[in-house]
C-alpha cells in the first residue's frame, strides 16, 4: 500500500457505513495498515478505539496494529495497556504482539519491562523472533 492509501481507505470505510454495508475487523485493520504505512499512527489509533462502539470484535491483528502504532508514536504506556487489554477481551498474544510491546517499551527507555515480556514469551510458549 503506497502512503496515500490512508484518505482512500478511510474514505471507504465512511462509504462502508453511509451505505449501511457491514464493517468488521478484516476492513478495519486493513484501513489501519493502510493509515500506518502514510504514517497516520494516530488515525489507525482511532480507528482501533472506534471498532468498539462500531460493534465491531477487535482481532490479534487489530491488537498488534494498535501496539504497532502505538511503539511508532513513542507511546509506551499505551502500547502496554493495549497489549494487556488483550488477555481480558479473550485474544491470544501472538510473535507480533510481544515484537510490538518489548520495543516500545526499550523505545521508551522501560528496559526492565522489556525484558520480562520477553520473559513472558517463553511462559506462553511464544515463538521469540
Amino acid at each position: 500500500q503506497k502512503g496515500g492509501d490512508w484518505s482512500q481507505a478511510l474514505r471507504m470505510l465512511s462509504h462502508m457505513a453511509d451505505a449501511l454495508v457491514e464493517r468488521d475487523a478484516i476492513t478495519y485493520n486493513s484501513a489501519a495498515t493502510a493509515c500506518e504505512n502514510g504514517q497516520r499512527w494516530w488515525l489507525a489509533l482511532e480507528l482501533f478505539y472506534s471498532m468498539e462502539d462500531a460493534r465491531v470484535a477487535r482481532d490479534v491483528h487489530s491488537y498488534n496494529a494498535a501496539i504497532s502504532a502505538c511503539e511508532s508514536i513513542s507511546q509506551w504506556e499505551q502500547a502496554l495497556a493495549i497489549f494487556l487489554e488483550m488477555a481480558e477481551a479473550s485474544v491470544e498474544k501472538s510473535t507480533v504482539s510481544y515484537n510490538a510491546a518489548v520495543s516500545a517499551c526499550m523505545q521508551g527507555g522501560q528496559w526492565l519491562l522489556a525484558l520480562e515480556l520477553v520473559r513472558d514469551m517463553a511462559d506462553f510458549r511464544v515463538r521469540r523472533d
